[in-house]
C-alpha cells in the first residue's frame, strides 16, 4: 500500500512540474530570460518578443510583458540621455506626469532603470482604457533593451511575483 501511495505521489509531483515547466527563451537578438509556461505563452517575431498571460479573464486587453532591443548606433546615447527622452515620450504620451515610481537597478551587471507608470484612459488621445506599466531599460553596445509589463491597474500586483521573477532572469549575451 506505501509504494502505491508513494508511486501516486511522484507521478502527481511530475505532472505538476511538467504543467510549470520554467522555459528559458535564448533569442537571436542576445539577451536570455525564464517565464512559466503555465502563466505565460511566448510570441517572438521579428521586432518584437511579447509574453501573454494564460491567466487572462478581462476580454478588453491581454496582460502582457514585451521585450524590445533598440540599435542606438546610428544615434549613441547614455543611459541617462536615453532615460530622459523616455521620460520626455511618456509625458507626451500620457498628457502629463503619470510616473508612479523610478530607480536605479542593475540587469545583467548593467546599470539599469526602472520606472513604473499609468496610462490614464483619455479617448482625445485614443486610449480606451487605463493601464499600469513596469518598464525597466538598460543600454549595452549601443543597443537599448527594454523590457515591459503592461497591465490594467487593478490587476498590477495580481502579476508582480511572476513579472519579477522573469525581469530578474533577463541577460544579455
Amino acid at each position: 500500500m506505501n509504494k502505491i501511495v508513494l508511486v501516486l505521489s511522484t507521478l502527481f509531483v511530475l505532472q505538476s512540474c511538467v504543467k510549470n515547466q520554467i522555459v528559458t527563451h535564448k533569442s537571436s537578438k542576445g539577451y536570455t530570460f525564464s517565464f512559466s509556461n503555465k502563466e505565460w505563452t511566448l510570441e517572438d517575431n521579428k521586432d518584437i518578443l511579447i509574453l501573454f498571460s494564460t491567466n487572462q479573464t478581462a476580454p478588453d486587453f491581454k496582460t502582457n510583458i514585451n521585450v524590445l532591443v533598440q540599435d542606438l548606433s546610428f544615434q549613441p546615447m547614455s543611459l541617462n540621455e536615453y532615460h530622459q527622452l523616455t521620460l520626455s515620450q511618456i509625458e507626451q504620451g500620457t498628457g502629463g506626469n503619470n510616473i508612479e515610481s523610478e530607480r536605479d537597478v542593475i540587469v545583467s551587471g548593467n546599470p539599469a532603470i526602472e520606472l513604473i507608470y499609468n496610462i490614464p484612459k483619455d479617448l482625445s488621445r485614443g486610449q480606451n482604457i487605463s493601464l499600469k506599466i513596469k518598464q525597466v531599460y538598460t543600454i549595452k553596445d549601443n543597443k537599448a533593451y527594454l523590457v515591459t509589463y503592461t497591465t490594467k491597474p487593478n490587476e498590477f500586483n495580481d502579476y508582480l511575483t511572476s513579472v519579477d521573477n522573469i525581469f530578474n532572469s533577463f541577460t544579455i549575451e
